[in-house]
């Protein structure tokens, strides 16, 4: 009777505006987070049943099953863990790859830069004729992972049906196009923000994205403004230990009166040699503003 009661509840607030979202409140919170999104078929069948697409996941201590809807075109079923959001979703990663889903190499955002918050993650399988869309995303203290599968949907860029294994080989790849800083890109470091740092301005703490900016396909750079009681050197130490973690090597260092910072060099492969500048300067009223810009040491 309780899942009939959120069926119908959530299927006539599909088509309701958005002054009437206080009307959720009555619903299982995990139901409210983890199946209203993307719930537009107002035939959709909301249960607590796993789906048969995914019926032989693995069970997992940290993962949740929330419930799922189901329509005619598509599957979402809704996970909650009190892991972050990247190890739940790689936690989820791993239970699909154990059944037969093969993940794809779609291209995306870089996922190196200053990072504010915890953001979302997201990841693309396939299996047989059926595709699959992982989204993890942070709320309050848990992680809601969403499998959306929609069978069917193995179209090559001709307008053809493909298989999984076609569609999966790099072939089959070809037409999801990375641009020219994917190199650089995707070497670029993860930095968070160290314990007592803040971003100056709390609107960058909900982005979940770091700010990138290129100056050329052999280069990108990431900064943020932050405040802290710590000094300009405090917050250079600070993040170089995050670049020595990750495999970055110390060049040279410079400490000035307004600012501070670092040059470090990697080489990820054998034909890829990198050159990174970590620096920090006083902001003229409050705060800091850190950056770090990466190259590649090859000639253009």
């Amino acid at each position: 009777m309780r899942t009939q009661i959120v069926a119908i509840v959530l299927i006539s607030l599909t088509t309701v505006a958005s002054a009437q979202e206080d009307l959720l409140a009555c619903l299982d919170p995990d139901v409210r987070q983890g199946l209203l999104i993307g719930l537009t078929d107002p035939a959709a069948l909301v249960t607590r049943t796993v789906p048969d697409e995914l019926a032989g996941l693995p069970q997992s201590d940290d993962i949740e099953f929330i419930g799922s809807s189901v329509s005619g075109f598509s599957t979402n079923a809704a996970y909650k863990s009190a892991l972050t959001t990247s190890d739940a979703a790689e936690t989820v990663t791993a239970m699909l790859l154990d059944t037969g889903w093969t993940e794809l190499s779609m291209g995306g955002p870089p996922s190196g830069g200053f990072v504010t918050a915890e953001r979302s993650h997201s990841g693309m399988f396939c299996r047989e004729s059926s595709m699959l869309n992982l989204l993890g995303r942070p709320v309050a203290d848990s992680s809601f992972v969403h499998l959306i599968v929609m069978p069917n949907m193995m179209v090559t860029p001709n307008g053809g049906r493909a298989s999984c294994e076609e569609f999966a080989a790099p072939q089959g790849r070809g037409f999801v196009g990375t641009n020219g800083f994917a190199t650089v890109y995707e070497h670029m470091p993860t930095l968070t923000l160290p314990e007592g740092v803040t971003p100056l301005d709390p609107r960058s703490a909900t982005t979940r994205t770091p700010g990138f900016s290129t100056g050329s396909p052999l280069s990108a750079s990431t900064e943020v403004q932050v405040e802290t009681d710590g000094s300009v050197q405090d917050l250079v130490e600070q993040f170089g230990q995050q670049l020595v973690d990750q495999g970055w090597v110390l060049d040279n260092r410079w400490d000035g009166d307004y600012s501070s910072g670092s040059t470090w060099t990697r080489s990820p492969t054998e034909e890829l040699h990198l050159f990174g500048l970590l620096d920090v300067i006083s902001l003229v009223e409050s705060g800091y503003r850190a950056s770090f810009r990466a190259s590649t040491r090859e000639p253009q």
